[in-house]
């Protein structure tokens, strides 16, 4: 007989971390809460968010002038009234402008798409909310370390069992156990 306690299988638990800095809003779950993957947890009101969100809008006006540019240039150069490096810096302007747009997009798709100042929070995977260490208006800072919510799929899970040092040559890998837990006086749970 042994004493232990009943964890989450660390196979199965993802830590959520803020990729960026900002003020969580709308939190939508407590702690417990069954979670599907892809669910709303909250919601970070950010800056950085809102500078990609800038960066965007500049790209984008940044390649139509481009590319108007480009088009003038190439008609100015048919005409004899442009050079050839006049047109090719034109068109390397346009492919600059472009690998900027490009740049600014993925950006964006890493930290959520959203273009509104917001970085939504989803549940990367399907279980429950075993942690959760944030609450409605607190400010958060990506370089903190601390995580937001922990999700653990609670369908299997783990027993850290105390076994002493003299009773160590008596346990196998592999041997059946039967668990009993103060919380379900009288039911034993099986395992490995």
């Amino acid at each position: 007989t042994l004493t232990g306690q009943v964890d989450f299988n660390q196979d199965h638990v993802i830590k959520i971390f803020p990729p960026i800095s900002g003020n969580i809003q709308d939190i939508k779950v407590v702690l417990g809460d069954i979670v599907k993957q892809g669910q709303v947890l909250g919601v970070i009101k950010s800056s950085e968010m809102a500078g990609y969100s800038n960066e965007l809008v500049n790209a984008e006006s940044n390649l139509r002038i481009t590319a108007k540019n480009l088009d003038k240039t190439k008609d100015m150069y048919k005409s004899g009234l442009a050079s050839l490096t006049d047109s090719l810096s034109a068109e390397v302007a346009y492919q600059q402008a472009q690998s900027e747009l490009s740049r600014v997009n993925r950006v964006l798709r890493i930290n959520g798409g959203n273009t509104e100042g917001e970085y939504v929070i989803k549940a990367p995977i399907s279980g429950f909310v075993v942690e959760k260490l944030v609450n409605n208006n607190t400010t958060i800072r990506s370089e903190n370390g601390n995580s937001l919510f922990t999700i653990s799929d609670l369908k299997n899970v783990w027993v850290w069992a105390n076994v002493y040092e003299s009773n160590i040559s008596a346990i196998r890998m592999g041997d059946n156990v039967d668990v009993t837990t103060l919380s379900y006086p009288g039911k034993v749970f099986k395992g490995k």
